[in-house]
């Protein structure tokens, strides 16, 4: 697993770098690639994105049809960055990066609280 953070840092790193840190859009985008990360996860369709029969334009135009929120440009051309370098299964790992720079900058960090009583 550290190797796919290590492959998927740089992707993390220069999105969160070309987004900005505008609240709104950091919510945006942690929202958009939590979404893609989901889809980028199931079996289905990892197994049909690494199909050799599709070119690259149809495995953007099969991905982004199984996103339900809408691409901008800039979401796009990052799909076609990862598809062009074969990196497109790498979102959730991503998206976790992305989200780690995003409460670093935020001052904030998530936790995980177990307790032996209910």
């Amino acid at each position: 697993m550290a190797e796919l953070s290590t492959i998927a840092r740089p992707y993390a790193e220069a999105l969160f770098a070309a987004v900005g840190n505008e609240q709104g859009v950091l919510e945006q985008w942690s929202a958009l690639l939590s979404e893609m990360a989901q889809v980028a996860d199931l079996s289905d369709v990892s197994e049909a994105l690494t199909t050799p029969a599709f070119t690259n334009q149809q495995r953007l135009e099969l991905f982004s049809g199984l996103i339900k929120t809408p691409l901008t440009d800039k979401a796009r051309n990052f799909l076609e960055l990862l598809i062009d370098n074969e990196r497109l299964l790498l979102l959730p790992q991503i998206a976790e990066q992305f989200e780690f720079l995003k409460h670093k900058l935020e001052g904030s960090a998530l936790a995980r609280i177990t307790s032996a009583f209910p």
